[in-house]
C-alpha cells in the first residue's frame, strides 16, 4: 500500500469565487462551542485571503428544519415544548441575516467594489452565526444543507454556477436526516426510546451492531459507519452525491466537519424523569459541553478531494478552522499544502483531469519541464510554508488539477 497521501489538490486555472456554507448546530446545551467555532472563523478567514481576497458569498444555515422529513410533504406533529422541541419546518434551510448583513448571505467581493455589510467580514460572520441553543433535539445537518442550495427561493442567488462549492458542518450529534416524520412520533413502539433512534437506525457497527437491536445494547461499538440501508434515516451517499452533482467537476466541491469524534458506546441511562435505563451514546468529551461521537458526519470528507475532518473535543477551535481554511485554499486555486508532511518530503505529484493523470518528475539540474519542486513561502501561513510549484514544456490541459501526494508526519 502506498503510504502517501493526498496533501494538495490545486486547480491549474485558479477561480477565486468561492460559496462558502456553514451548518451550525444549534440545538440545546450547545452553546459554548458554537461560540468557539464562530469566534475562531478569523483563522479560516486568514487563510482564504492570503493570495488576496476571493470573491466570496457566505452563509449560515441552521440544523433546524422541525419534523419535516426528507420524503415529506408536510411535517409531523410538534415534538416538546421549549429549548430544543420540534415544530413544522423548523427554520426551512433559510440562510440565516442580522442588521449588520443586507441580504440573505454575506457578499465580500473587494476587488469588484461588493460588499453588503458593516464592520469587519469577522464580525458580520459573528452576527449570522451565532444561532443560540434552543433548536430542534432531531439535527438534520444534511437534509437543511440540501434544503439551504436546492433551489430554496430565500436563498437565491447564493450559489453561483461559476463558483467552487465550500460546505463545513458543525454539531455535538451525529446527523440524523430522516426520510418520514413517523420517526420522530412520540410512540415508541416502532423505533424505540427517542433520543436513540438516531444511532440505532443511522448507524451501523460490524462488532457489536450489525443490526438495530443489537445497536441498542450496552457495550462498545467497533467498525461503525452510516447505515446505508436504513428506511428510516436517510443515507449520507445521496448527500454527497447531491454536493458533487452541484458541479460540473465535483472536485470543486469541498466538505468540512467539526463534530465529535467517531468512537461509539452505548450505555444505560436513567431518562431524566426517572425510570427505567434507556440505552444512550456515551459522550467523547467534555471540553466546552457534552459532546457525542459523530459516524455518519466523520466519514463524509473522505467522499471528497477537498475534505477534512475536525474534531470539536478542544477548547481552541482556531487551529480546526486553520486546517479548513487550507483546504478552502487549495479548493481556489492557492498551491500551499493543505496538510504537512514528513522531512525530508516523499511525495509524487500528478497533473489529472477528470479522465487523465500525468505523474511529473522531481525538477533537478538536468530535469527542468514537466517537474515540480516544493517550495517554502512565507503567503502559505500555516504548518511548513510550503507550496508546489510546476514547470510545463506546454499549457496544461484544461481542467487540470495538481495532485499531491506525500508521506504525512
Amino acid at each position: 500500500m502506498d503510504p502517501r497521501v493526498e496533501v494538495a489538490l490545486v486547480p491549474v486555472t485558479a477561480n477565486r469565487n468561492l460559496d462558502l456554507l456553514f451548518v451550525i448546530d444549534d440545538s440545546t446545551n450547545l452553546l459554548d462551542t458554537q461560540l468557539a467555532v464562530v469566534h475562531a472563523f478569523s483563522s479560516l478567514e486568514q487563510q482564504i485571503v492570503a493570495s488576496g481576497r476571493p470573491s466570496l458569498h457566505l452563509g449560515v444555515v441552521s440544523s433546524d428544519v422541525g419534523t419535516l422529513g426528507a420524503f415529506d410533504t408536510q411535517p409531523g406533529l410538534p415534538i416538546g415544548e421549549g429549548p430544543g422541541s420540534c415544530s413544522s419546518d423548523g427554520r426551512a434551510g433559510i440562510l440565516t441575516t442580522s442588521s449588520q448583513v443586507m441580504g440573505r448571505y454575506i457578499i465580500d467581493d473587494p476587488a469588484a467594489g461588493i460588499t453588503n455589510y458593516t464592520g469587519s467580514l469577522d464580525d458580520a460572520f459573528t452576527s449570522i452565526g451565532i444561532l443560540g441553543s434552543s433548536g430542534c433535539g432531531f439535527e438534520q445537518h444534511l437534509h437543511a444543507m440540501k434544503r439551504a442550495l436546492d433551489n430554496n427561493v430565500e436563498n437565491a442567488g447564493f450559489l453561483r454556477a461559476d463558483a467552487q462549492l465550500g460546505v463545513i458542518v458543525f454539531t455535538d450529534e451525529d446527523d440524523c436526516s430522516f426520510a418520514h416524520s413517523s420517526f420522530v412520533s412520540i410512540d415508541t413502539s416502532a423505533f424505540g426510546p427517542m433520543s436513540f433512534r438516531c444511532p440505532r437506525f443511522g448507524i451501523t457497527c460490524d462488532d457489536g451492531g450489525a443490526t438495530p437491536d443489537q445497536m441498542a445494547l450496552v457495550g462498545p461499538k467497533w467498525g461503525c459507519h452510516a447505515n446505508e440501508s436504513s428506511d428510516s434515516v436517510m443515507h449520507p451517499s445521496e448527500y454527497v452525491a447531491y454536493l458533487k452533482g452541484l458541479k460540473a467537476d465535483p472536485r470543486d466541491v469541498m466538505f468540512g466537519t467539526l463534530a465529535g469524534d467517531p468512537l461509539i458506546e452505548v450505555e444505560a441511562r436513567t431518562p431524566p424523569g426517572g425510570g427505567t435505563p434507556i440505552p444512550a451514546l456515551a459522550v467523547v468529551c467534555d471540553a466546552l459541553d457534552w459532546i457525542e461521537p459523530s459516524v455518519r458526519l466523520a466519514q463524509l470528507p473522505a467522499q471528497f478531494r477537498h475534505g477534512s475532518f475536525e474534531s470539536v473535543c478542544t477548547t481552541d477551535m482556531h487551529p480546526a478552522m486553520t486546517n479548513l481554511g487550507r483546504q478552502l485554499r487549495n479548493l481556489i486555486g492557492d498551491s500551499c499544502l493543505a496538510r504537512d508532511i514528513a522531512l525530508p518530503a516523499d511525495c509524487r505529484v500528478f497533473d489529472e483531469t477528470l479522465t487523465t493523470t500525468r505523474e511529473l518528475s522531481r525538477c533537478t539540474e538536468t530535469i527542468a519541464t514537466d517537474c515540480y519542486r516544493l517550495v517554502e513561502d512565507p503567503v502559505c501561513i500555516a504548518g511548513q510554508h510550503l507550496r508546489v510549484d510546476v514547470t510545463r514544456s506546454a499549457p496544461a490541459l484544461p481542467g487540470t488539477m495538481v495532485s499531491v501526494r506525500c508521506v504525512t508526519l
